[in-house]
């Protein structure tokens, strides 16, 4: 792997994203691709096909995710890199407030440990950073904005029902519980997220990997998962 004032078109840096999910990983793509001095050259939903692109394309950079499609990890690939390419900056990053895999991250010899809420001009500067050799680490995980210790199961279950898409109507007979139950329970919810809107929180938990919709497979992520 050569330094980034060597590589790619006219001294731009080739890097690879790791991301299961498709609207995030389009989304880093384009806004990475939008840097002068960055080119992304493959996309990828699955730590498990990083190694051999590694070893195809051979990057300036990874940034992966921690939790990648069906279950792959992005710290065990980033171990594996790690070992086979010493020098390679790798970018871990995850939208779950979970410490361990802040320590995993670097145990396995990661460059830099990033969040997923972190500015895109914030991100940039990690990775131009990690290029140069320099690590990043936050001091301290977030708060989980879902508050897994005050969330009850049957919010949980409700808050699945409503990232699947069902009405309140639909909800209250999955349940065997009245609509005017499945109101109050939002309304905690809502009170508990400091969300203003139901659909607010449903598109938050999504994006941020707290609820994972797949077909007709929910489950649900918490901070020590």
């Amino acid at each position: 792997m050569g330094d980034a004032a060597n590589t790619g078109h006219m001294g731009q840096t080739r890097l690879i994203i790791v991301e299961d999910q498709e609207l995030l990983l389009d989304a880093l793509a384009h806004s990475l691709g939008m840097e002068a001095d960055l080119r992304v050259i493959s996309r990828l939903r699955s730590a498990a096909d990083i190694d051999a692109e590694v070893a195809r394309l051979r990057p300036d950079l990874v940034l992966m995710d921690v939790c990648t499609l069906d279950g792959e990890s992005g710290i065990d690939a980033c171990s594996r890199l790690r070992a086979a390419y010493p020098a390679l900056p790798i970018v871990l990053m995850t939208a779950m407030p979970d410490i361990t895999f802040l320590e995993g991250a670097k145990t396995a010899g990661a460059t830099a440990f990033v969040y997923k809420d972190m500015p895109a001009d914030e991100l940039i500067t990690v990775l131009r950073q990690a290029l140069r050799g320099y690590t990043t680490f936050p001091d301290k995980r977030p708060m989980p904005v879902l508050g897994y210790n005050t969330v009850t199961p049957r919010e949980i279950e409700v808050l699945q029902y409503v990232c699947a898409g069902l009405s309140r109507r639909d909800i209250a007979e999955e349940m065997h519980l009245s609509e005017n139950t499945i109101k109050a329970v939002i309304r905690s919810l809502l009170t508990k997220t400091g969300f203003t809107t139901i659909a607010r929180l449903a598109i938050y938990a999504v994006a941020h990997g707290y609820v994972v919709v797949d077909g007709e497979s929910i489950t649900v992520r918490g901070p020590g998962e």
